[in-house]
């Protein structure tokens, strides 16, 4: 009889939790948006697909009163604001809701079984994330660790125990990852096709994976090695299909909103014109929100759902109620993180500067069927680009963050420093790591480069948008440290591979892995579960 491998018991383990959470400890509708996420479900489910942002035609678009228990009043003209998202992950949601609902009359065991997908997800993008790793030829040990770092975060348990499209689409994207890493370093056709084909799918999930999709094609084209037609027209085929469901969005939203990225509120007249990105750097705490609310921001819903008459309901469900965690729980993911991405840094700069002493006096030769790849790298040994780009890219980092941190100080909030320098460490890395993209030799070069450069380019994407959003309402919105979470497989990776092959690598890790599950445990122990006690009337 075959032996179960580690990785299927701890994939196994983790989506238990996840289900576990989400049937008896989780309340109703405290997953962020989950009442709007639910009703979207219950949308598609019911045949009516597809509803409009701000269009409340048939019942369809709308937040229901009487969507987790019906309570005999109106169902009410509230609009769903979660249909701003590509149905994808809905329609899927809606398999288990359906079936449900032939079995039982029971409203809430309808929703306890919709919240299966995410805890579903969350177990398989455990295991994908180790292939993935393993594919890196990272140690099997190392990345069974590894992959189970992002399942000890909990704010991904909070997010796997509900109905959200969160989890589900960071699964599209480690599968997405999965195929990326493959075709870098088999470069088979198959896998770059199977790699647009995830990108598509989480392109119709939500439209944060939309910059995803554009950096993953962007490193499959410069990854090709094709002859020039060959390539057009895999360079042709491969885009389309990766952008497909996005490009039908984007024409949806065009048609009915003259934007094809609107969303709700960003067409609202701003409330502080003049508020500048310095302004912003230096009296908004964006990083300390954005590195909290990805650790640990649990709840949204409070009383609502708990009340035991429409009396007490209209009495206490009111205004969002959330709890983040704080104490030992969270210095010790802030010290992880610094020591990770210190590690990452030391990593990037080690391989950059070996490679600069050994690379040859002469260019390589440019085959027929080389990639663009090969052609930069052949240009840039032409100039001497290993020589000297490193040190380049290095300096500029160094005096971005500084630059940074020059802004920031006039902030003072507890953790600043130490946060600071986890993102300034992250920048100096992504920085550095274009000359490994440009001058890298083998695959595991280039991938140890592209998890760093991707997150930061999102990251500044994020504080562009959080600008803007704060210029619109005057009050911090759209800094969601979840919206990180589709990166962090092919960041997983660099990792792995910049560390993998140092003896100290595993107990290091194991070491970090056995804090984060003691804060995990001591989080959830201490500050969610008697806050979810608290909110339950």
């Amino acid at each position: 009889m075959r032996r179960i491998a580690p990785i299927h018991w701890l994939a196994l383990l983790f989506f238990l939790q996840a289900l576990f959470f989400a049937w008896f400890v989780t309340p109703n509708g405290d997953i962020p948006d989950e009442s709007g996420h639910y009703a979207y479900v219950v949308d598609v489910a019911k045949g009516r697909p597809l509803p409009v942002l701000g269009h409340m035609d048939n019942d369809r678009g709308i937040i229901s009163n009487n969507l987790w228990r019906d309570w005999g009043v109106e169902d009410g003209s509230r609009p769903n604001y979660i249909v701003q998202h590509p149905p994808l992950y809905y329609a899927v949601a809606a398999i288990p809701y359906r079936i449900a609902k032939a079995v039982t009359k029971d409203r809430f065991l309808w929703a306890k079984a919709t919240r299966i997908v995410s805890a579903l997800s969350l177990g398989l993008l455990i295991l994908v994330m180790f292939k993935s790793l393993v594919a890196a030829r990272v140690d099997d040990r190392l990345a069974l660790l590894l992959a189970s770092l992002f399942g000890f975060v909990p704010t991904v348990t909070h997010l796997s125990s509900g109905i959200t499209n969160d989890i589900f689409l960071t699964l599209m994207c480690g599968l997405a990852t999965l195929y990326l890493v493959r075709f870098v370093q088999g470069e088979r056709m198959a896998d770059a096709y199977w790699c647009a084909f995830w990108l598509a799918c989480a392109g119709a999930t939500k439209m944060t994976a939309w910059v995803l999709i554009a950096g993953f094609v962007g490193i499959l084209l410069y990854e090709m090695r094709q002859r020039w037609l060959p390539w057009l027209l895999h360079s042709a085929a491969l885009s389309l299909l990766s952008f497909s469901s996005a490009l039908w969005w984007m024409r949806r939203n065009y048609y009915f909103f003259g934007n094809p990225f609107y969303i709700s509120g960003s067409d609202a007249p701003p409330l502080v014109p003049g508020y500048t990105r310095l302004n912003y750097l230096e009296q908004q705490p964006f990083f300390d929100w954005l590195f909290q609310h990805f650790y640990a921001l649990v709840g949204f819903s409070g009383y609502c759902n708990s009340a035991a008459n429409v009396d007490i309901l209209v009495r206490y469900c009111k205004g969002v109620k959330v709890a983040v965690v704080q104490g030992p729980s969270y210095y010790v993911f802030i010290w992880v993180s610094l020591a990770f991405s210190a590690l990452l840094l030391w990593a990037v700069l080690r391989h950059t500067w070996r490679l600069a002493r050994s690379a040859p006096e002469h260019s390589i030769a440019l085959s027929a069927a080389g990639s663009v790849q090969s052609g930069v790298r052949r240009v840039a040994e032409t100039l001497r680009a290993p020589r000297w780009l490193p040190a380049l890219l290095t300096i500029g980092g160094v005096a971005a963050t500084a630059y940074g941190f020059i802004h920031v100080l006039k902030l003072d909030p507890r953790y600043t420093q130490q946060i600071h320098t986890v993102f300034a460490f992250m920048t100096v890395a992504a920085l550095v790591s274009l000359a490994l993209v440009a001058t890298g030799r083998t695959g595991d070069d280039r991938l140890l480069a592209y998890g760093p450069i991707l997150i930061a380019l999102f990251s500044l994407l994020l504080f562009l948008q959080g600008h803007k959003a704060y210029v619109i309402s005057e009050r911090p919105a759209g800094i969601q440290g979840r919206y990180l979470f589709p990166f962090i497989p092919l960041l997983l990776v660099s990792f792995g591979i910049a560390i993998r092959g140092y003896r100290w690598a595993l107990p290091v890790v194991a070491i970090a892995t056995v804090l984060l599950a003691w804060a995990h445990t001591n989080g959830y122990m201490n500050t969610i579960v008697p806050w979810f006690n608290s909110v339950r009337l």
